[in-house]
């Protein structure tokens, strides 16, 4: 359902509720209170369907597509260790919550799209949508919205409700059909701010979906608000000049803008600025063209090191190759998708250690002066980042390096806030820790390697 919101109405932009299955009940709670810690509390969330989705016991809504697969596995099941992996999709709901609730302002017309689970189609729904169309008057006081129930039976009517039959694609592909719902919007008489086309050609989400795998056409509730601005149709995806690529993110700017300036300022504000280090913290700070180059030239070699957060291990082999450490221990939340047999010689050996767990957690674990020098690619977040520092920090030999990865305030490839300047530079300028290199890379998330002024106070 959120699939063929976007691909036919040629629309991108994400709210809470796209790819989750939401009962009524779960829905108007989350409608009502939209408590995120209390939805991603890992003492009630469960594997659910056979494994393959996790599922919120409070509020009763599956968040599908949240948690990372297992897909070479028979059946492709949420990961086992899910409940340590709720960082990441908790920050993207608080995200979503955030533009959900800015879209209450006077002038704002909403289109609200509730696809009746299969199950429930052979009961009257009119209830339901009318307690559903109750909820959302309550939380959209300002703004005006049309509740669209699609394949619902609905024998009575309510007030904001319009019921719809959107017909299956031939063959049953979940992908739908855009001439149905083409049909449909003109029939109903909703005409789509200037830029949402039923007709416009599909829309390059091939990126979304082989990252989401998405499989809902049980059918999930997404919200979507009618956005401004014309947008040309695009051709084919994959048939796209890059000229037509650039004109169309151009398009969406004006969309963006507006969407940040909710949470841009104030107590609220998701993007805070990053104190600025002194000079003579920057002084001696040299340039290398890449983070490989800052490894094999200019870090210790055969010492003891950390890696803190290695995903499939890509970088550790680097490491492990040109740093040449007498041990190199990599420190990981889960070990799933870590390429275990390229390592397991060194494992063997003991040059390489794994632990598997909260990284600051398991940096607190280590004695003073243990590591030659440490490289932080963890938990992106502000918070996060501080916390790994304050280990990092107690384990680290004196005049030993700290180097982190990602050395940006935001990531344009996730559309995701990152916290690792703004933490690295408060340390660094609040416990006197020089800026000894900077490595480029390609797209902007550069690595710094700090170390100690001597003579400072320890951190």
């Amino acid at each position: 359902m959120a699939y063929n919101l976007r691909r036919h109405l040629n629309f991108s932009t994400a709210y809470p509720f796209d790819w989750w299955i939401t009962p009524t009940r779960g829905l108007i709670a989350l409608l009502e209170a939209f408590d995120v810690e209390r939805l991603y509390d890992t003492r009630l969330l469960a594997r659910d369907w056979q494994d393959t989705s996790v599922r919120s016991i409070d509020y009763g809504v599956w968040l599908h597509h949240e948690f990372p697969r297992e897909w070479s596995q028979p059946g492709q099941p949420v990961a086992e260790n899910f409940r340590d992996l709720t960082e990441r999709p908790r920050r993207r709901t608080e995200h979503l919550v955030h533009r959900f609730r800015a879209m209450d302002r006077p002038g704002e017309r909403i289109l609200f799209v509730r696809e009746v689970p299969s199950e429930d189609r052979g009961r009257d729904g009119t209830a339901d949508a009318a307690a559903l169309a109750d909820a959302l008057r309550a939380r959209f006081a300002q703004a005006e919205f049309v509740l669209l129930v699609v394949n619902g039976r609905l024998s009575g009517t309510a007030p904001g409700v319009i019921g719809v039959e959107i017909p299956e694609a031939d063959g049953g592909d979940w992908r739908g059909d855009v001439e149905a719902w083409g049909n449909c919007l003109a029939r109903l008489g909703i005409r789509l701010a200037p830029g949402l086309h039923p007709t416009a050609a599909s829309r390059d989400l091939d990126a979304q979906e082989a990252a989401n795998r998405c499989d809902d056409e049980n059918g999930a509730a997404p919200a979507l608000q009618c956005a401004a601005g014309e947008r040309e149709a695009m051709s084919e995806p994959r048939r796209r000049t890059a000229a037509e690529k650039l004109a169309y993110i151009d398009s969406l700017r004006a969309d963006w803008i507006r969407e940040l300036e909710p949470w841009s300022t104030g107590p609220d504000a998701i993007f805070v600025n990053a104190r600025l280090p002194p000079p003579h913290l920057l002084e001696r700070c040299r340039f290398v063209s890449h983070r490989y180059e800052l490894v094999d030239r200019h870090l210790p070699k055969g010492g003891r090191i950390a890696e803190v957060g290695s995903m499939h291990g890509t970088f550790a082999k680097w490491l492990l190759e040109s740093a040449r450490p007498r041990e190199l221990h990599i420190v990981d939340r889960g070990f799933k998708v870590f390429d275990h047999a390229h390592f397991q010689p060194a494992i063997e050996a003991g040059q390489v250690v794994l632990r598997e767990g909260d990284s600051s957690t398991i940096l607190k674990s280590y004695p003073p002066e243990f590591f030659d020098w440490i490289y932080i690619d963890a938990d992106h977040s502000y918070e996060g980042v501080r916390r790994d520092i304050a280990a990092a920090v107690g384990c680290v030999k004196s005049g030993g390096f700290l180097v982190f990865n990602d050395y940006c305030c935001f990531s344009h490839r996730e559309l995701l806030p990152y916290g690792v300047m703004r933490a690295v530079n408060e340390f660094a300028i609040d416990h006197n820790w020089r800026f000894e290199f900077f490595a480029w890379q390609e797209q902007g998330h550069f690595d710094v390697a700090l170390r100690a002024v001597p003579g400072s106070m320890p951190a």
